[in-house]
């Protein structure tokens, strides 16, 4: 029995001990107290405040401790103000720093969470939220933390579940990690040091499951696509890499280039500059600044949220330093704008960049998830989101602000109709490009079918829809081409004379174009189209029930392509950059042919001869009467005059034979599985395969 008791008095001395000071684990904890510190810290005014109105049981008054949100947890801004003053306490140079009624204050309130042990509906807080910020309050004043109040921080810190450690996957994992190496560096514990960073090293791969995907995705959730769980990852992943840098525990040089690449060929794709579009998020969009700072101007570029990321991740991988580099200036305005088109077939995902603007579209496939809807939060979203809607980026916030204003049965890009049911996710899903000019198909399901292609050339956004099904007589049927912040004068041609448009909700007969923000809407062929101009109002609460029912008001430019009882084959044209004249010169000369455009083959061709289609069915496409392409399986194509590319939108596992005619000759080939590309190159005159080219 004495011997169990010696055992146990052991056990407690080790847990609540400081940790011993070897290199390693003193390193750490300097470095993360560092991190704490860093940007702004609370003025003395509104930490003396704090520290005024704390109660003598530890509480604040205006916290709500019965809040029972999942997403807007009330009783966690206790943590969030009680890391505030710690953060005022140990940053030298503060008024306050180590203030000795400070330190009293902080120990107070964090022996009232000790003491009532708050939890949430939401486990995220319980296993994730609430260890970290114990964690990171014990790191800031780790020498005044002692005795059994010590014992009973450490035992939160790093701790999941009902006492145990669940690593999960992802960006979950890269949380889970990063609090455990701040516990074992507070303990002096090398073993779950050397087992985090052993989890750290082992997330950081191309995935199966969740994480990074071979295209430079990422997924978390199941085979959800979302950049804003992408960030959580990076987040994580750069301040561990910071951590155990130069240390024993150091992430290994090939884990490093991994994350360097998915910066680079997976998150600079999905942004342009501070801004990105919904498409590339998921319920996030509900939260007010996901999308970019409010009031961008064009020209007044502002600082990205994946600087401070990359500016770490430099020193952690100096062999990708220079790249990621240039990355920073792009994101600071100070570098040329990527230029190119980038598909990603794991996430139904298509990028196109422009030097003057950016395009965006997120598809939906069986194989992708769709929207999440958790946690109260895209309570509008899940019907429409992520089901071939497109954006257009050009330096400014056209959708930051939008997103509780927003008629969501109209999100751009969307074909709609009043009493239109669900999306009904289609295999023939994908795209092709050759790295500049590309191409996205969809097979749109939703009540009603119809073939859709987005082909990508030049300064040119050009949208084929065909074939369509079961579409007539539809009570306001319709294709969104935008609906975004209104800028600015709008002007129309209508009939051959163009005006500007005044406020207000109209529908105009034989429109040949419109502008907006210098963005021209152009149908393919002389249409009616419906507009909406001015004021609209709604609030955030509507959309993400942890946020405020104030009423917001935006000024919205909603603009809509109008089909009528009997659809026809057609399509627009997103032209930015334009003025009325240039969109003059533009109707009365397309710079390509739309060569088809049916149930069985969309093709179209610009005057450079790069030809771009999608064969529903195998077929042939002619030109002045002569063949000059034609399959004998259902793909895309991307034609141009050194090269064939070609791929099975399906994402089949395992490769498909094709037979392709191109220019009077036959060639074979295998269209590899996973929506990869196949390459034809031109090789003294002859096309000979290329194997393994992906869509990067």
């Amino acid at each position: 029995m004495r011997v169990k008791t010696m055992t146990a008095i052991c056990v407690t001395m080790i847990v609540t001990a400081f940790a011993e000071p070897n290199e390693p684990t003193s390193i750490i904890l300097s470095r993360y107290s560092a991190m704490l510190v860093e940007g702004e810290v609370k003025d003395a005014q509104t930490v003396r405040r704090h520290m005024a109105a704390l109660k003598q049981d530890g509480s604040w008054p205006d916290v709500n401790y019965r809040g029972r949100d999942r997403s807007d947890w009330e009783p966690f801004y206790h943590m969030f103000r009680t890391l505030d003053i710690a953060r005022a306490y140990a940053r030298k140079g503060h008024p306050l720093h180590g203030n000795k009624e400070l330190l009293g204050n902080i120990l107070l309130a964090l022996d009232h969470w000790l003491a009532k042990g708050y939890r949430c509906p939401n486990s995220w807080y319980n296993t994730i939220a609430t260890p970290r910020w114990m964690g990171n309050i014990a790191a800031l004043i780790n020498e005044e933390l002692t005795g059994d109040r010590r014992k009973a921080v450490i035992e939160i810190v790093g701790i999941q579940g009902k006492g145990r450690r669940r690593w999960g996957t992802g960006a979950n994992l890269m949380d889970v990690a990063q609090t455990a190496i701040v516990k074992a560096a507070l303990t002096g514990d090398t073993a779950l040091l050397t087992e985090a960073s052993k989890r750290v090293a082992g997330e950081i791969k191309v995935s199966a499951g969740e994480g990074i995907k071979d295209d430079w995705s990422f997924h978390q959730h199941g085979a959800c696509a979302q950049l804003g769980y992408g960030t959580v990852y990076l987040h994580g992943v750069s301040k561990v890499g910071t951590l155990l840098q130069g240390t024993p525990y150091e992430i290994p040089k090939e884990k490093r280039a991994i994350v360097s690449r998915y910066i680079l060929n997976g998150v600079q794709w999905m942004i342009r500059g501070p801004y990105q579009a919904p498409s590339v998020q998921d319920r996030q969009v509900s939260r007010p600044g996901c999308l970019g700072p409010s009031g961008g101007v064009r020209g007044q570029h502002k600082v990205g949220g994946f600087v401070g990321v990359a500016e770490k991740w430099m020193a952690v991988d100096p062999d990708n330093a220079a790249v990621l580099k240039e990355f920073v200036a792009r994101q600071n305005g100070k570098a040329a704008p990527l230029v190119g088109f980038k598909h990603f077939p794991r996430s139904d995902t298509s990028a196109y960049h422009r030097p003057d603007f950016s395009f965006f579209i997120r598809t939906r496939s069986p194989r992708v998830k769709g929207t999440e809807g958790i946690n109260n939060e895209n309570r509008k979203g899940r019907p429409y989101l992520h089901t071939g809607d497109h954006y257009i980026l050009m330096d400014t916030s056209e959708y930051t602000d939008m997103p509780p204003v927003w008629d969501w049965t109209r999100l751009p890009g969307l074909t709609m109709f009043e009493g239109i049911g669900r999306i009904q996710p289609q295999p023939f899903v994908g795209g092709v490009g050759n790295g500049t000019s590309g191409l996205t198909a969809m097979d749109y399901k939703r009540t009603l079918g119809v073939w859709k292609l987005w082909a990508y050339h030049g300064d040119l956004v050009v949208c084929l829809l065909g074939g369509w099904q079961e579409a007539n007589a539809k009570k306001s049927l319709r294709t969104t081409l935008d609906q975004c912040a209104l800028k600015g004068t709008v002007q129309a041609n209508v009939g051959g004379k163009t005006s500007s448009l005044k406020p207000g909700t109209q529908e105009l007969q034989n429109v040949r174009w419109v502008l907006h923000n210098q963005i021209g809407y152009v149908p393919l062929s002389p249409s009616a189209m419906s507009l909406k101009l001015g004021e609209v109002e709604g609030n955030w609460h509507s959309i993400n029930g942890s946020q405020s029912k104030e009423t917001v008001k935006e000024n919205v430019f909603l603009c809509d392509l109008l089909h009528g009882d009997s659809p026809e084959a057609g399509g627009f044209i997103l032209a930015p950059g334009s003025t009325a004249k240039t969109l003059d010169r533009l109707t009365k000369t397309l710079p390509f042919e739309v060569v088809q455009n049916d149930r069985d083959v969309q093709c179209i061709r610009f005057e450079d001869g790069t030809l771009m289609a999608a064969f529903h069915a195998p077929g042939e496409v002619a030109l002045n009467g002569k063949p000059v392409l034609s399959v004998d399986k259902p793909c895309l194509v991307l034609g141009a005059e050194k090269e064939l590319r070609l791929c099975d939108p399906t994402n089949p596992k395992q490769g498909v034979p094709v037979k392709v005619m191109w220019r009077g000759k036959t060639h074979a080939a295998t269209l590899p599985g996973g929506g990869k590309v196949r390459e034809l190159m031109m090789i003294d005159k002859t096309y000979r395969e290329r194997r393994g080219v992906r869509n990067e």
